[in-house]
This record gives C-alpha cells, sequence and structure tokens, in this order.
C-alpha cells in the first residue's frame, strides 16, 4: 500500500508500507500494519474483525476498533499464492481501499 493510493481515496492517516492479513478457518481476521521505518520484529496488528465465507463471497464483520462499524461484502479469488479481493459492498473506505488495492501474497 503506497501513501499516494491512501491519499487518493481521502485517507491521510493511514501508513504507507507492507500491510498483512491473516485470515483464520475459524473466521478471525487480523490487519497488521507496516513496521516504522527504523523498527524491526513483528509485524503491528492494527485491528481484527470476523469474516465467513460463501462460496465466492465473504462478509468481513464490524472491526473490534470501531473503524469500521459495520460489515463489508467481497468476492475472493485466490491464484497460486495470491487472493485478491473485489468490493461488492462496503460503506467503510478504510477497508475498501486496504482490501482491493492491490492482491495479497502468501508468505
Amino acid at each position: 500500500m503506497t501513501d499516494s493510493t491512501w491519499r487518493k481515496n481521502g485517507i491521510a492517516d493511514e501508513p504507507g508500507g507492507h500491510w498483512a492479513i491473516s485470515i483464520a478457518r475459524t473466521g478471525a481476521v487480523g490487519l497488521f500494519a507496516p513496521l516504522p521505518p527504523l523498527l524491526t520484529g513483528e509485524p503491528v496488528r492494527f485491528t481484527t474483525m470476523r469474516a465467513a465465507v460463501y462460496g465466492a463471497s465473504i462478509v468481513f464483520g464490524a472491526t473490534v476498533d470501531g473503524a469500521c462499524p459495520s460489515r463489508g461484502t467481497y468476492t475472493w479469488n485466490v491464484a497460486g499464492k495470491r487472493l485478491a479481493l473485489r468490493v461488492v459492498k462496503d460503506g467503510c473506505s478504510r477497508r475498501r481501499v486496504l482490501l482491493t488495492a492491490g492482491t495479497w501474497a502468501r508468505t
């Protein structure tokens, strides 16, 4: 995620850099913010939410920090080690921009 992508979407207070997502079989989702440039170590958990998969759709619930108070629906596609999410409906611009700015790579 780049700073310019955030700004282009009217969001100026989120950091650019390498974001990470963790989606457990239980439906627990963690979003991890990039580390500040001079720090190393484990990624910083940004927020958590629940998710449920219905075929080619995934519904993310409200975030625990309240930044995204409602759910958002996306379609998903996995090709190799890449996950692509496309918004169907989500009123939370921060989540929508973060999840759809590019593909997610499995490491």
